[in-house]
């Protein structure tokens, strides 16, 4: 390992100290965001709530990759899979606190949809109508590149999805509408779907 490198490996004692926080407090929000969704939108027996592929990654090795790279971005979250349902969601973090921003956040949000997408067998990408929906379900920011088929297909959901989301609340079927998002995105036609399910919901 070179020497220009190592600088961003070898921390103060403070860094080290933050870098250690920040690294629990990046499991126990993946943890909590985890058991949020997956407790929502899937049964107990359908994913595993315990295990999470998560690892951090120093933010600062990076950065420096990029720009010795000559590149115009840099990696501060990723979700990596391959076969045999084996994945992982790297978030990168540093030493200059131990908080967590809302950006951090945000990561560690969307590399856990991505997880539940792929192991749904469902479009994980970032630019796929299926991560948004559950992005806008939840009030995640995002700024979606989708293309024009996808950005229609996600507008004409989302607006009947949490209308009936405002219509159920306070109610069990709140819950069971939340149950059923993913059979929904699994359909063919969401919107035609959503809607006999939404009758069949409203009559019980």
């Amino acid at each position: 390992m070179s020497n220009s490198t190592e600088k961003f490996l070898l921390k103060t004692e403070q860094e080290q100290i933050n870098y250690y926080l920040k690294e629990q407090k990046v499991l126990e929000f993946a943890e909590e965001f985890w058991q949020k969704i997956s407790g929502d939108l899937t049964s107990f027996f359908d994913v595993s709530r315990n295990i999470l592929p998560i690892r951090c990654f120093n933010e600062f090795e990076e950065i420096y990759k990029a720009v010795m790279n000559e590149e115009d971005r840099y990696t501060d979250y990723a979700f990596e899979c391959g076969k045999n349902k084996q994945a992982v969601i790297r978030i990168g973090i540093n030493g200059d606190s131990n908080k967590l921003t809302p950006s951090l956040k945000r990561n560690i949000q969307y590399g856990l949809i991505h997880y539940l997408l792929w192991l749904k067998d469902l479009p994980a990408e970032f630019n796929k109508a299926e991560f948004q929906v559950i992005a806008a379900i939840y009030d995640i920011p995002t700024k979606p590149k989708m293309d024009e088929g996808e950005q229609k297909k996600f507008d004409e959901f989302i607006s009947f999805y949490k209308n009936a989301l405002s219509e159920f609340s306070g109610t069990p079927k709140y819950m069971i509408w939340k149950f059923i998002l993913l059979e929904i995105l699994a359909s063919e036609n969401w919107i035609e779907t959503a809607k006999t399910h939404f009758k069949k919901v409203k009559r019980m």
